[in-house]
């Protein structure tokens, strides 16, 4: 998230522990801002109980608009590359360090048809252009796939879970599901291959519907003044408030909240 900057952001991939990969962010002179790609090696267990030895490959991808979203602190600080020319770019460098298996980490979601370069949900091309990738974890729309939020058109399989024979998952949103990728890998003269794949997703929960007494006796005291002091008036006024033409005119939802905030900080 670039949200906050590029300075708190690099603080907090400092303190992660864990690999974060990103190969579509660049500097201005065309160089990669943060690590590209991770390969790790991992041990697999096959059906008859051998181990194996396999690189399996990550790569990550968030949406170029950013640059939108993000201006008043990306502006001439970044650029971002279409993220399946991102793809073409760098997974043969993967495959040149020896993995086996690739898995795309993308923050972009999935249309039901090829998108024009710059693409905000690019999934589907990713799938469907890309040579080298095994897998896709793809996010940011908070849809369900595979689900009915994506019909099938012949290249997505929603049954299967697949685009393009490729397994995708987008588990929603708020940690409501769980993504689950099954490939079935074959070893050919040394080299491995997906034989097969699918995906699916699968509900945390149901409608939460029971309470935990301890917890809802403990905050009791602090939850009713909470909604006493959120609920109280500030103020009255006649005039309608509403956003229906913040593209062209001010907005008086917003403007009146900035004024109480002058206000304040004036007092």
């Amino acid at each position: 998230e670039f949200n906050y900057g590029l300075e708190f952001l690099d603080g907090t991939i400092k303190g992660a522990e864990f690999p974060i990969v990103n190969a579509n962010i660049k500097t201005p002179d065309g160089k990669n801002k943060y690590t590209p790609y991770h390969i790790e090696d991992r041990t697999l267990t096959d059906e008859r109980g051998q181990k194996h030895q396999l690189k399996v490959g990550y790569i990550g991808f968030v949406p170029p608009q950013i640059l939108t979203w993000d201006k008043k602190h990306l502006d001439g600080k970044i650029t971002v590359q279409d993220i399946t020319e991102s793809a073409k770019e760098t997974i043969p460098k993967m495959k040149q360090e020896g993995a086996d298996v690739i898995i795309a980490i993308a923050h972009s979601g999935i249309e039901n048809g090829e998108q024009t370069a710059g693409a905000e949900n690019a999934v589907y091309d990713l799938a469907l252009k890309t040579e080298g990738i095994d897998a896709i974890i793809s996010g940011h729309q908070h849809g369900l796939f595979p689900g009915t939020d994506y019909p099938g058109n012949g290249v997505i399989d929603n049954q299967k879970g697949t685009i393009n024979g490729i397994p995708v998952v987008m588990p929603k949103n708020w940690g409501s599901h769980l993504g689950i990728i099954d490939m079935q890998l074959e070893q050919d003269g040394g080299k491995w291959t997906v034989k097969n794949a699918s995906a699916k997703t699968e509900a945390i929960a149901g409608n939460v519907t029971s309470r935990n007494e301890t917890v809802v006796s403990t905050i009791k005291d602090t939850h009713e003044k909470t909604l006493e002091y959120v609920r109280a008036p500030v103020g009255q006024t006649e005039a309608d408030i509403n956003s229906f033409f913040a593209q062209v005119k001010d907005d008086p939802s917003i403007q009146i909240v900035t004024d109480a905030q002058k206000w304040y900080a004036e007092d």
